[in-house]
């Protein structure tokens, strides 16, 4: 088997010979048969000159912005109203003035990197990728402000599951004001790639319970999740308002979303907390919410507004113009009011601690713990009766909790309070620190999906 090279006369000749050159596979006696396109040295060389000059002059009379040369063809440069991808996003960031933002559906390939001016970015691209693809599919990834990051150290929690990552905010100052954001896709059903909506929801649920104790939770996404009329809560268990409804269509992925937050006690920011609740995708295929911010019940008084944006609003408020579409999926915007008693009461700096309440030494934990049997006996007995006759939880537990703290108080040693100069070190420490008086109130907006068009 050889190399056999053959001319043609014309473009057109080429062109129906190169098209018909897939037709050799079902032919046995041309199946080992491999059409190439390919110039001779020569022509490969006065084409680069000829296409070198091309370009020269098209620089010379400023029409290079406007045409480019590409695999030895003459293209248009693909325009979006004078701005490009990067300038429309921070233009969209610079109108919403946010802090923290998620973002979902990077597209990011290789070492490919979201640049925005004054955020930092906190990417998780997708290991496996296609590699005919021009550009990358899915991933996730956080921008954070610099002003943020002066009061807060950034760490990665977790990026070991695709398309999810969660990073850590530790407050310099203060450990019981750390922020734990999760940013999050889950592609739509029925795609080519192979997705698996119920091993997504137990991986974060499992991330869930990891984190939930390492600061104030956050969890934005698109997760492709339609949920119909269905409450995103337990009705008689869980001490919440209900959601405003707008989307009443439900499918597969929508039952398994509330599934994963009655079972881990969060719930939507969407039509829930104060501001504009709207569809979150909207497209010539028609309106729908599949983009959320979850957060735990506990944490619904710290979020002082939710507001869901459309393009179409965003382009007529900041006078964007889409030149080909407009983008699919608009962004979520919620703030959050953070403690404020970090370093702003300094009444108390000098006087003696609160000892209201005891500082129980847990290292001594006696083995027997309770060990009052008739004071157990009659706590079973009176929850067993809230429970039967008057259906009521919260009383239920309530003794529950009184039968723990005495026992506590009847068992466990106290801690001493310590005196002395080096009992003084912590307030110190406010004092020094004393001009960050309130934590700012951070607005965390949610997918900026498909914003560049």
């Amino acid at each position: 088997m050889g190399i056999i090279i053959a001319t043609v006369d014309t473009f057109e000749q080429k062109q129906k010979l190169m098209k018909s050159k897939s037709s050799l596979k079902k032919s046995k006696n041309f199946a080992n048969v491999n059409i190439e396109n390919d110039l001779t040295p020569e022509m490969r060389y006065n084409e680069k000159t000829i296409y070198g000059k091309f370009l020269k002059w098209l620089e010379k009379n400023g029409i290079s912005k406007f045409l480019v040369v590409e695999s030895s063809r003459i293209k248009k440069v693909r325009k979006t109203s004078g701005l490009v991808c990067g300038t429309i996003r921070e233009s969209v960031l610079n109108f919403l003035n946010l802090d923290i933002i998620g973002v979902c559906e990077t597209f990011l390939k290789n070492d490919d990197n979201i640049e925005i001016s004054g955020y930092q970015w906190y990417g998780h691209k997708r290991k496996f990728k296609n590699a005919k693809m021009k550009r990358g599919s899915g991933g996730v990834g956080v921008l954070i402000k610099d002003e943020v990051l002066d009061n807060f150290s950034v760490s990665i929690l977790d990026s070991s599951v695709e398309d999810i990552l969660w990073i850590k905010l530790s407050y310099k100052y203060d450990d019981s004001n750390n922020i734990c954001f999760c940013v999050c896709y889950l592609p739509p059903e029925g795609l080519s790639r192979l997705n698996d909506g119920e091993k997504f929801y137990n991986d974060l649920l499992q991330q869930v319970y990891c984190y939930q104790n390492e600061g104030f939770v956050y969890i934005g996404g698109d997760v492709n999740s339609r949920c119909g009329s269905e409450q995103d809560y337990i009705p008689g268990v869980d001490d919440i308002n209900d959601r405003e409804i707008i989307d009443v269509i439900n499918n597969k992925y929508g039952d398994l979303l509330i599934d994963f937050l009655t079972s881990c006690n969060l719930c939507m920011l969407n039509g829930r907390a104060d501001g504009n609740n709207d569809f979150t995708c909207v497209s010539k295929r028609g309106r729908s919410v599949v983009d959320y911010v979850f957060t735990p019940h506990e944490q619904l008084d710290m979020c002082t507004s939710c507001d869901v944006y459309l393009m179409s609003d965003l382009i007529v408020d900041t006078g964007f113009n889409f030149e080909k579409s407009i983008p699919d999926h608009g962004p979520i915007v919620w703030t959050v009011n953070m403690k404020k008693d970090i370093a702003c009461d300094t009444s108390k700096i000098g006087q003696a601690p609160n000892t209201d309440r005891p500082r129980y030494n847990f290292k001594r934990f006696p083995l027997n713990f309770p060990d009052n049997n008739t004071h157990i006996q009659d706590t079973i007995d009176k929850t067993e009766h809230e429970l039967v006759t008057n259906k009521d939880i919260n009383s239920a537990y309530t003794e529950f909790v009184t039968l723990t703290e005495k026992e506590m108080k009847d068992t466990v040693p106290v801690l001493k309070t310590p005196t002395g100069p080096s009992s003084n070190k912590r307030k110190k420490s406010l004092q020094n620190h004393i001009g960050l008086k309130n934590l700012p109130h951070y607005g965390i907006k949610c997918v900026l999906k498909k914003s560049s068009g």
